[in-house]
């Protein structure tokens, strides 16, 4: 069975192997946050564990240079802790689709 990378996964995910949508929201803002930092690996400098640990304690990586506000607090709200909390990817789509008229 294939399973992302380590520092896409979701803290749900890796702590007790639960995948879902709200996972996969975790792991979108991951992507993002990697495309606006022009690829670099999240969490640089850390090991994968110690991304892990830092995670657990309410670390989140910060904005990568030049990347807008908008898209910097959709990562934020793809990295809350608790599932529950985090967007759908329907809500996703249209805060994206109302920042992409924004800037065109």
């Amino acid at each position: 069975k294939w399973t992302a990378p380590e520092a896409l996964n979701a803290p749900e995910a890796l702590n007790y192997g639960r995948y879902s949508s709200e996972s996969d929201v975790w792991s979108f803002g991951i992507l993002l946050w990697e495309t606006f930092s022009l690829g670099v690996c999240p969490y640089p400098g850390m090991t994968n564990q110690q991304a892990r640990e830092q995670v657990e304690r309410g670390y989140r990586m910060s904005a990568p240079q030049h990347c807008p506000e908008d898209i910097f607090k959709i990562m934020t709200k793809c990295w809350d802790y608790k599932p529950e909390n985090r967007p759908k990817f329907s809500e996703l789509q249209k805060e994206l689709t109302v920042i992409k008229r924004k800037i065109t």
